[in-house]
């Protein structure tokens, strides 16, 4: 059987080279198509789950306008102690800043593994910077993650008083526990507390509509009280997320209160609903996703109709030869087989082809936290639905083929001929 469906397919090249170059063409549409689809929502589920509680009482703070910047660290500090005064109520933020530490700007290990780390980005030429994430520790009561404010307490070393500091994996045959570094410039001392490993962090261009990333090669502290009072001068040292990196879990009484407060110091800000933020996302991507899926279903019935007519107008060519190998003892049935053989095949590969070069476009993608994305969900949800649309699209295509074959009678077919 597999020598005549080998058989069938060599001899018939062109009808062969036809079905592979529209399924192909096809199924890499779908996938890219479904990938797409399903990773913005795979994103947005991500996203959810980062925060521990439902999204609709969890505020994003966007500052649209601020009138007086070099006052801005003292606002925005005075601003989250309000609501951290609030009953039920917390406000923290989040900066990740690329800075350097004195004990590793010339470690040979630390410059190596940032050489790999930031090929292709905006610090591949300086691979001293250490990119840390800063926290209010009052956000880890909003988000969902290991350590909690207490892992961050002071810790007294040799009467020294230094700031509790974690390391991504990456550094652990770099640091070890206890090591001690101190910030450039600021002089600010950390001791590492701890490493993390494969744990994610939000974005830092955009919480919400960029994935999560991870802090394999981040380091993880608290802001400090001397970079809170060095950004009361110095709005480049400031780390404090003047956009979309200040959330509160709160009423929204005490956020219209929140803003009402910053209007009066010159801040005009975005307060919305991590669950209205999102639906506004969703429904303004929804429109150019659902683009992109209508045509690759135009895509689809134009290849399945390609198809069927090439596999019928083989089907109408050799009536004769059916006719003959049924005459002579040949079952019906076991030519109708053959060909949903020969086209089961010929899925397959096209199947393995279209994959390929969809994981191959996603896989390229510069921005890790995308490429991860993209990856699981292609390997996931993406590939059963396209196991489920080859099984759609040989029912769609063979059905045709299969119903001449079955009204076939070999005398007639025979007669025909002749």
């Amino acid at each position: 059987m597999l020598r005549e469906i080998i058989s069938s397919v060599w001899h018939n090249k062109a009808r062969t080279l036809l079905i592979l170059t529209l399924n192909s063409l096809t199924f890499f549409l779908a996938l890219t198509t479904l990938t797409n689809n399903f990773a913005f929502y795979t994103q947005l589920s991500d996203i959810k789950d980062m925060f521990r509680y439902d999204t609709k009482n969890i505020y994003r703070v966007d500052a649209v306008n601020i009138e007086n910047e070099d006052n801005i660290g003292a606002d925005f500090e005075e601003l989250k102690a309000f609501v951290n005064s609030q009953e039920n109520a917390v406000c923290g933020a989040y900066d990740i800043v690329g800075t350097f530490f004195d004990e590793l700007i010339d470690d040979p290990q630390f410059l190596a593994l940032n050489e790999n780390a930031y090929a292709g980005t905006k610090y591949e030429e300086y691979l001293s910077i250490a990119q840390i994430v800063y926290i209010d520790v009052e956000i880890l009561e909003i988000l969902n993650f290991k350590l909690r404010a207490n892992d961050f307490d002071p810790i007294i070393t040799n009467g020294e008083t230094y700031t509790p500091l974690y390391a991504g994996k990456d550094f652990e045959g770099v640091l070890s526990l206890g090591d001690k570094l101190t910030l450039s410039r600021a002089g600010e001392k950390y001791i590492v507390a701890g490493f993390l490993e494969d744990e994610k962090w939000l974005d830092n261009n955009d919480a919400i509509t960029m994935p999560p990333v991870s802090l394999n090669h981040l380091f993880f502290a608290p802001f400090s009280k001397l970079e809170k009072r060095l950004s009361l001068h110095d709005f480049n040292v400031i780390h404090h997320a003047t956009v979309g990196k200040i959330f509160m879990h709160c009423d929204k009484s005490v956020a219209e209160k929140f803003n009402m407060r910053a209007a009066e110091k010159g801040i005009k800000f975005n307060v919305t609903s991590i669950y209205d933020f999102t639906e506004n996302w969703k429904t303004s991507n929804q429109t150019l996703l659902n683009q992109y899926l209508f045509f690759a279903v135009i895509v689809l019935v134009c290849s399945a109709i390609s198809i069927v007519s090439a596999l019928c107008v083989s089907v109408l060519l050799k009536k004769k030869e059916y006719g003959i190998k049924i005459a002579f003892g040949g079952a019906k049935e076991k030519i109708i087989f053959s060909l949903c053989a020969e086209m089961v095949l010929l899925n397959l590969v096209s199947g393995i082809i279209a994959f390929i070069f969809s994981y191959r476009i996603f896989a390229g993608n510069i921005i890790g936290s995308f490429r991860d994305i993209y990856l699981r969900t292609l390997c996931s949800f993406s590939l059963l639905c396209l196991i489920g649309l080859v099984i759609i699209l040989m029912t769609l295509v063979l059905f045709i083929p299969i119903k001449l074959l079955e009204m076939y009678d070999p005398a007639v077919l025979i007669k025909e001929e002749e």
